[in-house]
């Protein structure tokens, strides 16, 4: 175990070379030099949404919730915020445009682009019926054909329950620099889906990318609660994920479904945020949704019936991120997951990395974007110790 003062990263080793316990009491000694949380209650973001509610009823909140009001409004709030991110990242719209397929553009534009005068070409792909079950794919033009060339799955966040591909196109930047095409999934956020249709949706997703492209590598890499249907989707269904992914990098994720609700709770967002619902709305129903409990069947109630369905034999290498400056999911969301992968029967060799970044919740996904920060390297580092990329082949 690596302790790193200034950067505030751990780092573990693979499972195969010490002993579960070490492992263990290893991230408990590290964890005594972190900060504590931030306080639940003191994020500004959230002034609006307790402002509602404590002015609304109970029965106007989660008519807001259920019938898709908050998630428009989510998205339109995100809008509103645009032209921030603009005039603290200049160069974000030209990236975007390019990232569109829009190559003609005026020159002072086409000179901010990161990508330069690599051409790209974008195209949406249905993956099923509903209107939400579409990915955007942005592929390097080459020669070449574009099978048999590594992809990058981006499974955006939005608490279950918002966002859209186009929200976060920006986050293919650095992997299609690096010679990846790239793949930003859509899916049914609540109330369209829950977090069962929503698993459903990215095992569909990768077998539509493995069909229609037939790609050499793929590695998924999630934010947020897209961290926790990624998670999710690789134990609960393996042969949807161990054919296709060389590895799973995850930012900002929960992944203990209960202990979330509480920390919502203490937010004063729990009635008005999606989670509730789209786990399942009473705490067995969460408990099978949680992957930090689903690999510590002691931690379960008896009422959880998925104890043995989850599958950790044919799981990928593991990256998994957090800032400890994150007001949203706390830090101890990745602390807790990592000690449950631990946990698991020694004979088992599974790599899973934790690192803990200086950073926030949003702030790491702007990071992986923009390229400010530490999280784009952290990113790529990884992708090229487990993934060939194109200077492999």
């Amino acid at each position: 175990m690596v302790w790193n003062q200034l950067t505030t990263t751990t780092t573990t080793t693979t499972r195969k070379r010490k002993s579960r316990q070490l492992l263990i009491s290893e991230l408990e000694e590290a964890e005594k030099n972190l900060p504590p949380l931030p306080d639940p209650h003191a994020d500004p973001n959230d002034d609006f949404f307790r402002f509602l509610r404590r002015k609304l009823p109970v029965s106007v909140v989660h008519w807001m919730r259920d019938s898709g009001f908050s998630r428009w409004l989510q998205d339109t709030l995100l809008v509103f915020g645009i032209p921030a991110v603009l005039k603290a990242y200049p160069a974000a719209l030209a990236n975007f445009l390019h990232l569109s397929g829009v190559f003609v553009m005026p020159s002072s534009l086409s000179k901010k682009k990161e990508l330069g005068d690599t051409d790209v070409s974008f195209k949406t792909v249905s993956y099923g019926s509903h209107p939400r079950q579409r990915m955007d794919c942005i592929t390097l033009d080459t020669k070449s054909s574009h099978s048999n060339k590594p992809w990058i799955v981006f499974c955006h966040g939005g608490a279950w329950g918002s966002g859209q591909p186009w929200m976060y196109r920006l986050a293919a930047l650095p992997f299609l620099a690096e010679g990846y095409n790239v793949c930003v999934w859509g899916y049914r956020t609540y109330p369209d889906g829950n977090v069962a249709d929503q698993q459903h949706d990215l095992a569909m997703a990768l077998q539509t990318l493995r069909q229609k492209y037939d790609p050499s590598h793929v590695a998924v890499v999630g934010h947020s609660s897209g961290s926790h249907i990624a998670l999710m989707t690789a134990l609960t269904k393996p042969s949807s994920t161990s054919a296709v992914v060389d590895t799973i990098i995850l930012l900002s994720g929960v992944y203990d479904i209960c202990a979330h609700y509480e920390w919502e709770t203490a937010r004063g967002i729990d009635e008005l945020s999606p989670m509730k619902p789209a786990c399942g709305t009473h705490r067995s129903a969460w408990q099978e949704v949680s992957p930090t409990l689903l690999l510590q069947p002691s931690a379960l109630d008896d009422l959880v019936s998925t104890k043995a369905s989850i599958n950790t034999e044919a799981l990928p290498p593991i990256l998994i991120l957090h800032g400890i400056n994150d007001k949203v999911v706390p830090y101890t969301s990745a602390i807790n997951v990592t000690k449950a992968f631990y946990g698991i029967d020694e004979d088992q060799s599974n790599v899973v990395q934790l690192q803990l970044l200086p950073t926030g919740h949003a702030e790491l996904v702007l990071e992986l974007m923009m390229g400010h920060g530490v999280t784009r390297s952290h990113v790529m580092g990884w992708l090229a110790r487990y993934v060939d990329g194109p200077s492999k082949e």
